[in-house]
């Protein structure tokens, strides 16, 4: 979305562009209807819905999502024992 903006203060024209991306476990729509939520900014961000299901139906994947957590939070740390065994309790190794 093209837009255009002023520094607080400022007399310049900037012009923007940028792309925002939202996520929520809420039902907008549904929040629309019952006036919780603004239905002109509903209808910008909702240009493409992507629904995914929770993770605790989609078993399979909690290797890889536990794999991707404990890298980002412990850096380059070698974690096959500790995701084979969340997987053992998990009931899938």
């Amino acid at each position: 979305m093209k837009m255009y903006a002023f520094h607080c203060g400022g007399e310049k024209t900037l012009r923007t562009d940028c792309r925002v991306v939202a996520a929520t476990n809420r039902d907008l729509e549904q929040m629309v209807k019952d006036g919780a939520f603004r239905e002109d900014l509903y209808f910008r961000i909702n240009t493409i819905t992507l629904r995914v299901p929770p993770l605790r139906e989609r078993t399979e994947d909690l290797y890889g999502a536990t794999r991707v957590h404990h890298r980002g939070a412990l850096g380059d740390l070698e974690l096959e024992g500790l995701c084979l065994q969340a997987m053992a309790l998990q009931g899938q190794a």
